[in-house]
């Protein structure tokens, strides 16, 4: 598997313009269990106990961390499309609700932020 240094990933968010230094995205699906007394069996009376489950809804969500800039004006609540880019080229692209924005401030360091975006619709990834 080929491995790829993340310096060249992007953020596109309406109000996200400056200092994006780290994307995560999560893609997860909910699942239900739906074993039986018959998933397992390997004779009668006996059973190897592997359950089985079905999928349902899946979900997308994704943390931004970048350098505060009051160029960056995306808030809480604001709907938009987000597009998470790796330095492979490889995009995730789904409409996204910003959940939370956590800034921090210290004497010693530089201004962050950090976004926490909800998924709103499917992933698309290219």
């Amino acid at each position: 598997m080929a491995k790829a240094h993340g310096k060249g990933g992007s953020v596109t968010f309406t109000g996200l313009t400056a200092g994006v230094s780290s994307w995560s995205l999560d893609l997860s699906a909910d699942l239900a269990e739906s074993t039986d007394f018959a998933d397992g069996a390997t004779a009668v009376g006996s059973s190897t106990g592997i359950k089985s489950r079905i999928v349902g809804l899946h979900d997308s969500q994704a943390t931004v961390e970048l350098f505060w800039d009051s160029a960056n004006t995306a808030r809480e609540g604001d709907s938009g499309s987000l597009v998470l880019t790796a330095a492979s080229g490889k995009t995730y692209t789904f409409t996204a609700i910003v959940e939370k924005v956590s800034l921090k401030v210290a004497v010693d360091g530089i201004n962050s932020g950090t976004y926490s975006f909800l998924a709103n619709g499917a992933c698309v990834i290219a």
